[in-house]
């Protein structure tokens, strides 16, 4: 198959393609090696504060709702309905000035890095994308659903629940959370996951910010704790 063709007909149409769901199974697979397992944007530093399940489950919320629900979502929105290279760095430009975090801002470009060059090598008419100037992760994620044949709204769900998934990877190896208990949240949080993404779908212009300062200082803070276990 031509990557480069667009397969997805209805972008509102779920799955039904069996190769275009594998696609999606594949690129939101956990064991994806892009180095997700070395990040966890600031959730260290909570950690280490001795936040506790309940506490976790805020944090995501109102990350959800307030920042990467909202701002990379929708950059992941964009990145499938314009997925030209011009188009996609002028809306990786206006990432970067959204993640004003140095930690934050660097690991969405080098695993958006990563993703680009991957991808590439598995289907080449992505080839293209390695060359962006700000290959943020949501960017990448975006124009590579939008060119393999990937439905927007299943697209950026797919997406979302990964990146929630990461956090809850990240935690059960940094605080005391059980991978039991990590599932029940995933399921709890679930209605807000799909709400997230369903808000970034809808409109994804106006849902393009983040505002989630406290996030931003632990992740900031993270760089100078004593002992880490995570890059960001």
């Amino acid at each position: 198959m031509s990557a480069s063709v667009e397969r997805c007909g209805d972008r509102t149409a779920p799955v039904r393609d069996p190769a275009a769901l594998a696609r999606l199974l594949q690129l939101h697979d956990s064991q994806f090696p892009v180095g997700a397992f070395a990040h966890s944007n600031g959730l260290e530093t909570y950690a280490q504060a001795g936040i506790d399940a309940s506490d976790l489950r805020d944090l995501l919320g109102s990350q959800l709702a307030f920042g990467w629900g909202r701002l990379d979502l929708s950059g992941w929105v964009q990145a499938w309905n314009e997925p030209c290279a011009h188009a996609l760095d002028r809306l990786g430009a206006e990432m970067s000035a959204w993640k004003p975090i140095p930690a934050l801002r660097s690991s969405s470009l080098r695993l958006g890095a990563r993703t680009a060059k991957l991808t590439a090598r598995l289907w080449p008419d992505l080839e293209d994308l390695r060359a962006l100037e700000h290959p943020h992760q949501a960017i990448v994620c975006g124009a590579v659903a939008r060119r393999v044949g990937l439905p927007l709204r299943d697209g950026v769900l797919a997406f979302a629940y990964a990146t929630m998934g990461s956090s809850l990877n990240a935690a059960t190896r940094c605080m005391p959370l059980s991978p039991e208990r990590a599932q029940e949240i995933a399921v709890e949080l679930t209605p807000e996951v799909v709400r997230a993404a369903t808000r970034a779908a809808d409109d994804p212009h106006a849902n393009f910010w983040s505002s989630v300062p406290g996030a931003d200082l632990a992740a900031h803070a993270q760089a100078r704790l004593t002992t880490r276990l995570f890059q960001s």
